[in-house]
């Protein structure tokens, strides 16, 4: 049997398969959402706790890296904790420190920097989960906010993610080879701020200052590892295409980290990147897309209601 008959049946497998089954494909495309909280009402010269939480998807994380930006005028960041989920995995490292705010716009004359991490460097000691279990919110870091004295009565103050350099808001893998960052960005309605994946309407020429993570960033920033090797066995062969179509419709294993599936860079896994991975392997078709940084994340600010 030549190449181009093992390229029919093996494309004509994964494609009738697929028919077949009648599954779900699209599931890849629920995105993990990082979310400060809003908090309705607070008054002056009161303290409130302002959670961040993880939701939608049980991303296994080794550690997060946020800055949130705030209008010192109107409050201060006193003093920030770990979440209740890292917390009970039992991670250990955590800092938080007030950054300069030097060039920032109006409303982030303050800023503060939040990091934790999953360290596994200790000999026997080990976290006991690196994420949340399900799709529910689960709580990263609780942030303390003191309203000033003298903030103003009836405006809403943000509290949002902050960019200015490439590893600004983002999160590791639990293996440290994959930098997690943003997909897109809501404000803190939940209506859409930036579309990384959308270049019609959120050209990189127009972007925000401060606002997700440069594309010069992800361009320059690469991972060693074998790219297309979805099943994880050090090689790309028709077994890795056979692997997502497992793990799509027959509730097989689901590739580490799951975006290793998305072989072409459409930003989904799904179908296509088995016939894809076929091409390549039996036609010469284009290599598997493969970076260090995955645009996964989507970021949703939040803020407070002074009252």
């Amino acid at each position: 049997m030549n190449k181009r008959h093992l390229a029919f049946g093996a494309i004509s497998f994964v494609i009738f398969t697929a028919l077949f089954l009648m599954a779900d494909i699209g599931r890849a495309e629920i995105r993990p959402r990082i979310r400060i909280d809003t908090i309705p009402s607070a008054q002056p010269g009161t303290t409130v706790t302002v959670p961040i939480y993880i939701q939608n998807y049980p991303l296994q994380m080794g550690g997060f890296d946020f800055i949130v930006a705030y209008d010192k005028a109107a409050m201060t960041i006193t003093d920030a904790t770990l979440g209740q989920l890292p917390t009970a995995c039992g991670w250990e490292l955590f800092a938080h420190q007030v950054k300069d705010s030097a060039g920032c716009q109006p409303d982030c004359s303050g800023r503060m920097r939040i990091v934790a991490i999953a360290e596994t460097a200790n000999g026997p000691y080990h976290p006991s989960c690196y994420g949340p279990a399900d799709s529910a919110a689960a709580e990263l870091a609780v942030i303390y906010v003191q309203i000033a004295d003298t903030a103003a009565v009836g405006v809403f103050k943000p509290i949002r993610f902050f960019w200015n350099e490439c590893t600004d808001n983002a999160l590791s893998s639990v293996s440290g080879d994959f930098l997690f960052i943003d997909s897109r960005i809501y404000d803190d309605a939940g209506s859409l701020l930036w579309d990384e994946a959308d270049t019609v309407n959120f050209p990189e020429a127009s972007r925000p200052l401060f606002v997700g993570t440069p594309d010069s960033c992800v361009e320059t920033t690469k991972a060693q590892f074998v790219c297309g090797d979805v099943n994880g066995d050090g090689k790309i062969t028709i077994g890795d295409a056979v692997f997502i179509i497992s793990y799509l419709f027959r509730s097989g294993s689901a590739p580490y980290p799951i975006e290793m599936g998305d072989v072409n860079g459409d930003g989904a896994f799904n179908i296509t990147d088995a016939v894809y991975l076929v091409a390549y392997i039996f036609r010469g078709g284009p290599a598997p897309i493969c970076d260090g940084i995955l645009r996964i994340i989507e970021f949703q600010h939040g803020g407070i209601g002074i009252q």
